[in-house]
């Protein structure tokens, strides 16, 4: 009768002495695959991350083209609500110029932004009271 198993030790039967050089060799041999397996899932699940994550900056971008779109459909109505008060042309000078005043001052306030050297006064402080602390408890010590 042939089932497929193979039939259990007899239980005088010993089993093989491995030794520990044995199970260290067995040992390495599992962790081999093992490793190349748990490898491959983190290959596969950063792969399925980094798709994800392109398909949702994919869709910000369409997101800032729509409103460029929906901005200069605004400008243009704007312009043809002025048209009705003043000539065309006067309506397309005054949106262009309200647009170049607004750039300029971004670009002014962007600037002075920038000019503005990063400081480190707070961390500065905090290290120096830090010292100070540390110095009189180890000179009370």
């Amino acid at each position: 009768m042939a089932t497929g198993t193979p039939p259990a030790p007899e239980a005088d039967e010993e089993a093989p002495d491995v030794g520990t050089r044995g199970l260290v060799g067995g040992l390495a041999e599992d962790v081999g695959p093992l490793l190349s397996a748990h490898v491959a899932l983190a290959k596969q699940e950063v792969s399925e991350g980094a798709k994800a994550k392109a398909a949702g900056a994919g869709m910000l971008i369409g997101t800032i083209v729509l409103l460029w779109l929906a901005v200069q459909g605004l400008l243009i109505a704007a312009g043809a609500a002025l048209a009705l008060v003043v000539p065309v042309w006067a309506a397309a000078l005054i949106v262009s110029g309200v647009l170049l005043l607004l750039g300029v001052i971004l670009a002014l306030v962007g600037r002075r932004l920038l000019a503005t050297p990063i400081t480190v006064d707070t961390t500065r402080s905090e290290v120096e009271q830090t010292v100070r602390v540390v110095r009189e408890r180890l000179g009370r010590a």
